[in-house]
């Protein structure tokens, strides 16, 4: 199933890394690309400290990062099965 996560923030990225990881494929929307794209690279520095540790193979830790898509408005979860709204309260 393809889940949309708007939001790209600590939360949105940390849902994101955990949907990804179960296998499914994700959209990680936000403002902008860009802050979208940020998040995928903190998702990536988390799954590369977990593979310096030992706790995580560098294989099984490249997988979710494949799964990611980031985007810049919710257009493109127009074929999601779920969103999750991971965004900040801030006006």
């Amino acid at each position: 199933m393809k889940i949309g996560i708007i939001g790209a923030g600590l939360m949105g990225s940390g849902i994101a890394q955990t949907v990804a990881a179960a296998g499914h494929d994700v959209i990680l929307s936000d403002v902008d690309v860009d802050r979208a794209r940020k998040g995928i690279d903190g998702i990536a520095r988390q799954l590369d400290r977990q593979v310096k540790k030992g706790a995580l193979d560098p294989a099984r830790a490249a997988a979710p990062l494949a799964r990611i898509a980031p985007a810049g408005d919710t257009a493109a979860m127009g074929d999601a099965g779920m969103v999750i709204e991971a965004a900040t309260e801030n006006i």
